[in-house]
Order: C-alpha cells, then structure tokens, then sequence
C-alpha cells in the first residue's frame, strides 16, 4: 500500500524510488530531480550490477585459486560480494535511494551533501522508501569526506555526479576507492570541454585543451579520462575505462581504478596530444610515451619506457594546407571495455522491464560495443563535403567506399551520422573525390589555391568503389529498430527546465515513451545532416543544413579575393580597366557616354530598386526547419502534416504592416509572420500576423482600411504609426472592426522580439484526410520563449535609438547561435461542427476560444541562420496564401479569396512579371523543382525549357496531371449554392462579444496600459468626432474602461449600452502577456553588465559565463570602445557599448557590479545614473552589488539591505547584494548547469530576468 504523502509535499516516481519534495512558490525544486538525468541512473544502476559481478567473479576465481588442493576448497555457494557506495553529491538523494533498492548487494550507501536542507531531504526520501537501514546521509564536503576515506574503510564505488565539472573532486575520489572499485563520473560542462571558447578553463579543470572538429564530444571524453589517470598515476594506481559515453548535454563514464606500479608506467603510452587541421578536421595523434618489450635468450620479456618519437608533422595540413591547431593532452587508448559492454547489454535484456530508459540504454551501448577500438574519433559526411563545398554523399555511400578499400567502419555513439573508421584521412578525402565526379563541384567559385581548392584537385591514391556495401547497409542500418541517438526533448539541459507549450502537461510515462521510441535519426540512404547539438550556445558551431539551403547555395556566388575571378567585370562579361573614373573628351572635358563600364554601372545602379511592399515593407527573414512531433494523418494527407520523420525546411519573415521599408521597427503596429515551408510536394505558405484576427470581413475593404492607415496624401504623415485622425476615423465608422481594435491597443503590437511574438493564420483554412473528409483548421505559433512585450515609452525611446531594434536582435542572436523556436498548434473543427458556434468560422475577426476548441500542438520549428542577402531572400520572397499542398484546402473565408488573388497579383507587378516562382528564394525543393509544366516565356524567365508546350500531345502526353495516388493536388467536392448577393453569413454580425472576451481576459496592468494607450493614438486625433466614436465603439465593449478613455480625451462618455458578460480566454496561446501559460524563463535575453573601469573582475566573468550558458547575450557597458579594466591590474574585459552608444533600452536587464573608486566615480555620472532610473522605471530586472547597491538606493525606490538572513534582498525585481560574497559568487557556476535556485543571489536574478517585467513597481515620480 502506497505512504501516504505529508502535508507540503508532492511526490516525484522514479523506477522504484519515490521522493518527496517540498512544495514552494519560489521554486519548483526542479534543479534537483532532473528527469533528463533518469536515463544516466539507469545506466548507472546497470553499470554497477554488472561490475560488482564482474567483482565477484574475480574474487571467486581469486578464492579458487588459493584454496586449490586445500581442505575446504569449494566456495560457500551462498556468499555474497558485500560492497559499499559514495553518492557523493546527492541533493534529494535519489540516486543513492535507487542503489538501495535496485542493486542487491549495496549494503551501505552513502548519500552525502554540502547543503543541510538536502541533508535532511535525503533523510526523509529514505525513511519514505524504507531504505534508512542502507542509505547513510552525510554532512559536509565532499572532497574531505572521500579524502577522511583514503586508507582503511575504503568505498567500493564512488558516483560523482556534479552541477558542471567533477576536476575539483577527482584528487580525492582516486584515493578513496578499493582497488578494483568503480568510479562513476559525470561532466557536464561542455561548453569548457567540447566547445572552443574557454580552452583556459578547460586546460585549469583537465589538463588539456579542447578539440574544435565535429569529433570534439569524443574529445572531451579523453580530456576527462586522462585527467583520471593522472590523477590515479600520482598514488601507484591506474584506471580501466569500462565504458565512456557522450550523452545529451553531459559526459558520464565508468572507470575502474586497481593498484598496480607496472600498469602505472603504462600510463604515459596512453597519452597524447592531437593536432587538429583547422579547416579539413584531419587529425594526426601525438603519443607522449612508447614501450619497447624484449625478450633474452631465456624466454624472459623486459619493458623499456622511451619519449615517444615525434611524429612527421608539419605545422600545416598534409590534405588540405591548412594550420594544425595542437590539442589535448587526453587519452588516447581505448575508451569502452568490450567484455563490459557485451555485459551490459545482456543485462539491459535480461532486465529490460526495470528500467524506464531501456530502449535508449539498449541502442546508446549497442553503438559503444560496436565502435572500433583502436581507431580515435570520427568524421561526418556532411563535415567532410562541406570543407569541399560539395552535396554531402549518404553516409553509407562513403561507408562501403571505405569497407571495399579494406577498412573497417563503425558509428560513433557520440554523433549521429557519424563514421569511425581505421582509414587514414587521404583515403577518406579520396573517397569524396570519387563521388565529386558524379555530383561536380564549382571550381569557378573556389579561390585558387585555398584549402577547398587544394582538397578537391589532390590526385587521388585509391580507385574507391563506392557500390554499396551490404555488410555496411546492415551495419548502419536500422534493422532493430535500436534508439541509439537521443532528439533533444522540450526541456533540454542539465535541469529539467519548464517546458514551453504544449509539454507543460507532458507526464513522466510521456517522457520514457520518447526516450523508448524506435526511429532512427539519421537516414544512412539520404544526403541529411546530422542534427547539432544546441545544449551549449557556441557561435562557432556549423549551422544544421536543409535541402533548401543547399539549393540556394547552387545560386550563391562568392567574390573571390584573387585570381581571374576577382577582376571586375561587367555584366557583358569583359574585364572593367577601371572602375573609378568616367572615360572624358579631354581630361577636363565632358564625360563620354560611350564608356560601357560607366554606363554598366550606372543603368544597373538606376534599377537596383523594385517596388517596395504596400504592406510589410519593413521586415526581416530567416532560414530554419520544421520537425513534425504529431501526425495529423487522421484529418490531413498532407506529407508536412503527417511525417515525424523529415526535417523540412522553412523560411520565415516577420514584418510591420504599415510602415516603409525604412520606417523604425518598434512603432505600434501590426506584425507579421510569414512561414514557407519548403516540402517535397511543393511550397506551403503559411502568411499570418501576431494577432489572430483582422480588421475587415470582406476584402474590398481592404483597399480603404490601408489608405486610412498609410501617411494622408496631402502631407505623407504620419509614417508608421495609427495615432492619426484618418485612421481612427476610419476605425469609428468600420463596424466589425471593434475585436481588432481591442487587439491593437494592447501591449501585443509592442512586441519585445520577433523572438517573442506568437503567429496566428488569420483565416480558417480546411485539411483533407485519404478519404476526402474535410476538417476546418486554424493554425497558431507560440514562441518558446513566451510572448513579451515592450513598454510604450521604451518604445517610444527605441525608434530613435535603433530604428533596426528587432532586425537587429533577431539576426544578433541566430548568429550566436541562441536559435529561436515556435510551436506549430492547430485547432480542428469537424465539417460537421461547422454550425456549432455563436460565431462564423468563415469570420476572419472572430477566434475560435480555446475553451470552445483546445490547440493540439504538432510540431516545432527552428531558425537557425539568418539571411546572406537581404534583397536576394527578404525583399525577393513572395508569399502567397494560394500556395498550399496536396492534403489542404481553402475554406469559403471571403477574406482569404480575397487574398489568394492579391498577393499573387501584386508579386507579379512588384518582382518584375510572371515568373517570379523562378527566382532562388521562390523555386520548390529540387523534388518538386525544376518544375514540368507547359507554362512559357515572360520577363525574366531563368529556365530554356525543351519539351512539349502544350498539352495534351502526341508526347506521349507529358508533362501529365497526377492522380490523387501520384500527390495530385485534389479537390474533394463539397456543397455549395445559393443566390448571387453581396452580402455575408448572418453570425458574422455580431461585433463586440468577442471584443468584450479579449479585454477581460487582459490583466489589470494590461488594462491599464490600454486606456493609457488610447489615450496617445486618440489623443493625436484632432477631430472631435472620431474621438467621440471611438469612445462610443470602447463603450460597447466595456464602459468602465471606455470612461476612464475619455476622460484622456475630453470627451463625455454616453451611458452603458450593455453589461459586460464577464467571460474571459487563457488558453495555451494565451491572450494575456501576464497569464500563467505564458512562458518566463531567463533564455533569450540581451543582458548589459555595466563594467566601466574598477569592476568586480571575478563577479563580472561568473556572471557573464552563467547567463551565456543559459542561453542568454551578455553585452559589456565601460567607458570606451574597446578594453575595461578591472580593480587589479592585468583584468580586463572588450566592451560591446559604451554609455554613450547605448542606453538601458537596447538591453532586458542591467547589473551593476562592485568596483573600486574608479568605479563609483563612473556610477555618479549623470548618464548612467539615467540608465538605472530609466531600466527602473521601464519595469526591468536589475541586479546592485556591492557599491553599487548604496549608489542605487539613492536613485530608485529601494533600500540597501539583505534579507532573511541572505547576502541580498530581493524589491519588485531589484536584487540588491550590498555584500556579495565569494561563495555567492561562486554560485553562479549552478546557472551554468540550468540550475536556478532562488535562495542564492544568482538563482534570484535570473528568476527576475525570467520575468521580463515588474509591473508592480509604480515609476510615476521619477524623470525618465
């Protein structure tokens, strides 16, 4: 019978542990129990069984041995190897509870911690699991504690298990195990030990350097394992990798560490460096150590331990000419022991249905068993062809290449796509080179002599076959069905992070079901790049590829910096002699207009523009993909809507409606959301906004309702902006247009970020399943990051500071490689519902409420590179509601009839004719592209067609339509009928109900902000009365609210027209930025760490390490451009702005460090005493340390203290730290792991960044 669970308490399972965590307002105690980390206790629980069988074994043999020929010789068949367990960094103490129950013969488990509140947790998860008896909690550090260990009472396991690098802990932790004891240990600071932005730091916490290749997660492991045998070698002991694997976001490995000084000489035989080429990623291995074995004439063998001999190395590349970059030193012999791993996997067998991760444990080790041994690291095919600017072949393409040439071949655990082989890099390149000849490359567009150009042209050694191997098809293959590599779920990271969306409500058995699921993610067969490992934000790493992007590159031409191909030319093709000065009749005389290169130039130049947008002129666009999570296939045949397989790719633009192409971002205003998705069965367009409804029901409308928003003819203002009679008198007599207005007097057309705006499709569109059943749909995007918003006076401040504030900060941050992400949600109406509502579906200013139809959440989409050219691909792209594929269809909306004529209409006039389908951005994929048709000619055609024009034809009748069977694009019939008449369905008019729904489901401070909003957009009108009839309209949706507006405007409101009929939405999606299914959290953010000269050094690196590792921009404020210096000397750090260059409006939050004199002498300058007052008033999260904290408490309304005992206090989104301490600051190293505990200053902060705003604080007095 299940315990009962106190009071205060909620229960977490686990397997067989259950475990109690406290229930908190502050903090969801998620830090603790990561549910990502169920599949490292997994393999952890496993790992230890089978070793202390293995253990036993010995021991046994060991016993047999001495006792052979003796008395008593038989062992005792019920002995039992008896062994103890450090869980030496245990937090709740999960981990060492599950040792306690799952593992037979742990009879003594510790579980020890720093913190006395997980002291006492640890206490109370193992009384609840009747496990007192076994698990042991211990107090205090954990390094005296393994080190109090050392002789006598040693431990037969240890399990290090840290929040980021376990190097302070390894000293210890080698001298207190048992000889033969395993040593369980987990890293997961992998920005340190696989990325390429803290080889410092990585060489302080493993002796060696990162790896900058694809291979460098192998790398990080050999980093760690070598610092174990060293570690191990300083007290006569050596370790024995079992197994060593690179997981989601974190390294785990299992070693043994035995005594023994023979195999302590070994050691330095094991150790290398390795030099890595910085363009190919070849590599050459460097051993440190050799030994040379002889035997004499007795049959006796002596080993002689010699410095390895350098090996043949140039500091450039042997393939490609390239530098060698050194690395390591690491590890260099073998990684997984294979008698282990063959273990392992009969025990997840044999033991399947006790692990909740058994799937993955069975495919994660079935690839570790099967990796080459002696061959280190590994190589892609995408890597590969992208150092020769090739398509990348399919992976066992290059595999067979290799197995018929004699080399053996494997995957890699560590990378998806991956491939080990024992070839050496001149037959790998070789094996490209062959498949070069059947896919050729540019050569035109490869600067002579470059490392590309050098890769391509080397004359290659081996004839490759590249036939398909069937021993390597099996072998890559996916004939088990084997979960060898891991898609990153929806709270990824070292903590269980909340997740976004939909999986809010996800439960544990929903979790273990990805974890179980059977695809494969790379197809062997396919061309596809291997998915990239976003756990750790690093601009350096490769962007993921898409078809799409490999299509636009065929259209991409690089300038060359010498060579033929950096001559000028002119667009005739002759060689410009100059290109600066016009040909002249004298050198004083006229300018000729016979000079072509003049006349080249300049007639190009004259024509460069196009016409710009009437509408969304002023936007910005991005490349991404789109993974489908849930198949619609029940409602949809539509390919994008039912494969979970394909990645396919996107292309997104985000736009202001009004404004010109130059017109500042932030004006209040509609926006929009643009997607493409580039699918094999032809382009869908996806053309919404950020609000879910419009202005107008009919699209003749539309004509008016843009000339009443555009700039008045007569004086061509205002630009970009509402706030004008012409508009809202406009808005006073459209009588549908009430819910719209609701919607733009709200903080939603203030958006912070096209990060953080949701998407919505407008108009209803209709899905068609196989048998031709129709299903009403609407489609919706919600941003991971949650919708936030502006403030209006920060706004206001941004036009004039960074006109470009959202191009900006899209491209800022797919650039540093934070990629943004949305969820795809659609909401269904069966055909037959249709009739169902108060509402007409076909209402393009109605929503359907969330209460009325939930969303169901499909798929996400990424973007992840930002545009080459901005006209090529932003100002080129043509979007157009028409484009659909096979499996959806056009409801009857009028204004989407409306706009499948327009949009296509206006592309032809604005991009120059007909065939603007032709242009890069515009074609299909290459399935669907170059497209058959017997279309022809007009301006600008790119395409010399040879076939048939006409159709049908003696051509055996191609091109042919396609059957329903073949992807045709079908039609199912449906009823339609009636009189001719303009007119509309009757439910369409109704105004004001849902106008009334959106304005309730607003917060208080929302509300608020709308009056004061009217107040500035109505209160530019200077015509009475469309002030008088915009007050009228906001009465009928609510008249307290249309009161409060009219006092702003001097206008008397008439008395109520209705009661308001309370009725509110929080959905998903929410309506309300404030609601709780929005999502906070402190990722995404640009954070400004004000560091003029005499900064806190160590505060300021903590910080800045912490909020990059979280998924953040920290920008460095100081006095100039370049360097600041710290309070000691030798400290300094390159600043991004200068107080003069920026303001507290560019950023989401600011803190303000200690520092010495210097420092508090820059603090009282006028202009950055502003920007605390003015990041205050506009609501931000700000940190004040040390001096800083005395310095803000005379500026804003808060108070230099701490609290409850803390080092700091926490007032409306202030943290104040008067006297921050090391050990604070050193907390900030948790951040770097995902882990936000809210009872240190660090955990605090970011809890208020993940806020976004503090609207509670009331700025009204301050000058701002």
């Amino acid at each position: 019978m299940d315990k009962p669970v106190p009071d205060n308490y909620r229960l977490t399972k686990e397997n067989s542990a259950n475990i109690l965590v406290p229930i908190s307002e502050t903090s969801d105690n998620k830090a603790f129990i990561n549910p990502i980390q169920e599949f490292n206790r997994d393999l952890s629980v496993a790992a230890i069984r089978v070793w202390s069988e293995i253990v036993r074994a010995e021991k046994s043999a060991k016993f047999k041995s001495k006792r052979k020929g003796k008395k008593n010789a038989e062992e005792d068949a019920n002995w039992k190897f008896k062994f103890s367990i450090l869980d030496a960094l245990s937090a709740t103490g999960l981990r060492a509870i599950r040792y306690a129950k799952e593992i037979p013969n742990a009879d003594k488990i510790y579980a020890n911690d720093f913190l006395p509140d997980a002291v006492e947790a640890i206490r109370r998860n193992a009384e609840y699991n009747n496990v007192a008896d076994k698990v042991k909690p211990v107090e205090g550090d954990a390094s005296a504690l393994m080190y109090q260990h050392r002789s006598g009472s040693k431990f037969d396991v240890v399990d290090l298990d840290p929040y980021g690098t376990a190097a302070p802990f390894v000293d210890a932790a080698v001298q207190c195990l048992s000889s033969g004891g395993l040593l369980c240990v987990t890293c997961t600071d992998t920005a340190v030990m696989a990325g390429t932005n803290y080889p410092e730091k990585c060489y302080a916490n493993y002796g060696g350097t990162p790896i900058r290749a694809e291979y460098s997660h192998e790398g990080a492991l050999r980093l760690i394992l070598n610092s174990l045998s060293q570690s191990a070698a300083r007290y006569g002991r050596y370790i024995e990798p079992l197994m060593s694997l690179s997981i989601d976001f974190y390294v785990r490995m299992w070693v043994r560490v035995h005594d023994g000084s023979g195999e302590v000489k070994k050691a330095f035989s094991k150790t290398g460096s390795v030099h890595v080429c910085s363009f190919c990623r070849q590599h050459a291995i460097q051993p440190f150590g050799r030994i040379t074995v002889k035997t004499n004439e007795k049959g006796n063998t002596s080993s002689r331990f010699q410095a390895a001999q350098a090996i043949n190395q140039s500091d450039k590349c042997s393939e490609c000419g390239a530098q060698y970059h050194t690395n390591g030193p690491m590890w260099i012999d073998r990684i997984h022991n294979k008698d282990f791993t063959k273990r392992m996997l009969e025990h997840i067998d044999q033991n399947a249905d006790k692990y909740g991760t058994a799937v993955r444990m069975k495919g994660m080790v079935s690839v570790a068993d099967g990796e080459l041994e002696d061959s280190p690291f590994y190589f892609t095919t995408d890597s590969v062809a992208s150092a020769m600017r090739m398509t990348a072949p399919p992976m066992v393409t290059i595999a067979s290449g290799l197995v018929n040439a004699g080399y053996q071949v494997s995957r890699s655990h560590a990378l998806a796509g991956s491939i080990k082989t024992n070839a050496p890099s001149r037959v790998i390149h070789d094996m490209f080179r062959k498949w070069m000849k059947t896919h050729p490359i540019k050569l035109e567009n490869i600067k002579e002599g470059s490392p590309t150009r050098v890769l391509a042209m080397k004359e290659a050694e081996v004839d490759a076959d590249l036939t398909h191997n069937q021993a390597v098809v099996d072998l890559l293959g996916s004939k088990e069905k084997l979960r060898r590599y891991q898609s990153n779920p929806a709270n990824w990271g070292p903590l269980a992070k909340p997740n976004s969306g939909p999986q809010n409500t996800k439960n544990s058995s929903e979790e273990h079901a990805n974890d179980n699921a059977t695809s494969d993610d790379v197809d062997i067969h396919k061309s596809k790049k291997a998915k990239i490992d976003m756990s750790v934000y690093d601009s350096n790493k490769p962007v993921q590829q898409n078809t799409k992007l490999e299509q636009l590159a065929t259209a991409t031409r690089d300038v060359p910096a010498e060579g033929e191909g950096s001559i000028h030319r002119t667009t005739f093709g002759a060689k410009a002699d100059n290109v600066e000065l016009t040909m002249k009749a004298g050198r004083r005389g006229p300018t000729l207009l016979s000079d072509p290169v003049f006349r080249d130039k300049i007639s190009h130049f004259d024509h460069e523009r196009i016409p710009e947008r009437v509408v969304h002129a002023r936007g910005d666009a991005a490349h991404g993909f789109f993974k489908l999570h849930t198949s619609l296939e029940d409602v949809t045949h539509a390919k994008i809507l039912t494969d979970t397989v394909t990645e396919t790719p996107t292309f997104v633009r985000f736009s202001s409606v009004l404004g010109s192409a130059g017109a500042a971002e932030t004006a209040r205003e509609v926006r929009g959301f643009a997607t493409r998705f580039y699918t094999s069965e032809g382009n869908w367009d996806i053309v919404g906004n950020n609000i879910p409804v419009f202005f107008i029901q009919d699209p003749t409308k539309f004509v008016d309702l843009i000339h009443a928003a555009k700039p008045d003819p007569k004086g061509g203002l205002p630009q970009a902006q509402t706030a004008h009679d012409n508009f809202w008198d406009y808005m006073s007599l459209l009588q549908e247009s009430p819910h719209m207005v609701s919607w733009i007097l709200s903080d939603q057309t203030i958006p912070r970020s096209y990060r953080m705006v949701q998407g919505f499709s407008v108009n209803t569109f209709v899905l068609v399943n196989k048998e031709g059943k129709r299903t009403f749909v609407k489609f919706q995007w919600k941003p991971h990051l949650g919708k936030h918003s502006l403030c209006w006076d920060e706004a206001l401040k941004l036009g004039g500071q960074d006109p470009d504030y959202l191009k900006r900060d899209l491209q800022m941050f797919i650039d540093s490689g934070i990629y943004p992400k949305y969820e795809l949600g659609v909401q269904l109406v069966p055909e037959e519902d249709e009739d169902k509502f108060s509402f007409d579906l076909l209402d393009c200013t109605k929503i359907i409420p969330e209460e009325e139809v939930p969303i169901k959440w499909v798929g996400t989409m990424t973007l992840n590179k930002t545009v080459t050219d901005q006209f090529a691909e932003n100002e080129q792209v043509a979007f157009c509601t028409q484009n659909i594929v096979p499996g959806i269809d056009y409801s009857d909306d009028p204004m989407l009839h409306g706009r499948n004529f327009s949009y296509f209409d206006t592309q032809i006039s604005r991009l120059g004719g007909i065939n603007f389908s032709q242009l890069p951005i515009n074609q299909p994929l290459p399935q669907a592209c170059p497209f058959m048709n017997t279309l022809r000619d007009g301006y600008s055609s790119k395409v010399i067609p040879n076939g048939p024009n006409y159709y049908p034809n003696r051509f055996n009748n191609y091109p042919k339509p396609a059957s329903v069977e073949e992807g045709g694009l079908h039609f199912p019939p449906y009823q339609v009928g009636g009189k001719r008449e303009r007119n509309l369905g009757e439910k369409f008019f109704e105004f004001y109900d849902q106008a009334t729904l959106h304005f309730n489901s607003l917060s208080d401070i929302e509300k608020a902000n709308f009056v004061s909003t009217s107040h500035f957009e109505m209160g530019r009108c200077d015509d009475v009365g469309v002030r008088t009839r915009m007050v009228e309209r906001l009465n009928h949706i609510d008249h307290d609210m249309a009161v409060q507006v009219s006092e702003g405007l001097g206008i008397k409101c008439p008395p109520a027209v209705k009661k308001n009929h309370g009725r509110k939405s929080d959905g998903a999606n929410p309506i309300s930025m404030l609601s709780k299914n929005n999502v906070f959290k402190p990722e995404g953010r640009l954070i400004a760490l004000v560091a003029p000269d005499g900064y806190d050094h160590q505060q300021a690196l903590a910080i800045q390490n912490a909020f990059l590792a979280l998924g953040n921009i920290v920008a460095v404020v100081g006095l100039r451009k370049g360097p600041t210096y710290g309070k000691q000397e030798g400290q300094e750090l390159p600043t991004n702005f200068t107080f003069e260059s920026a303001r507290s409006t560019l950023f989401d939050s600011v803190i303000f460090l200690d520092g010495d004199d210097r420092y508090k002498k820059t603090l009282n300058l006028g202009r950055v005493k502003h920007w605390c007052i003015e990041a205050y008033a506009h609501f931000k999260a700000i940190a004040l340390i040390g001096t800083s904290a005395e310095w803000g408490s005379k500026l804003i309304p808060v108070e230099n203290r701490t609290d409850g005992g803390k080092s700091f206090s926490v007032q409306d989104g202030v943290v104040v730290a008067p006297k921050l301490t090391s050990q604070d600051t050193s907390l900030f190293d948790k951040l770097t792991k995902g882990v936000i505990d809210a009872a240190s200053f660090a955990g605090a902060y970011a809890q208020a960044v993940a806020s976004h705003r503090h609207w509670q604080r009331d700025p009204s007095e301050l000058a701002y």
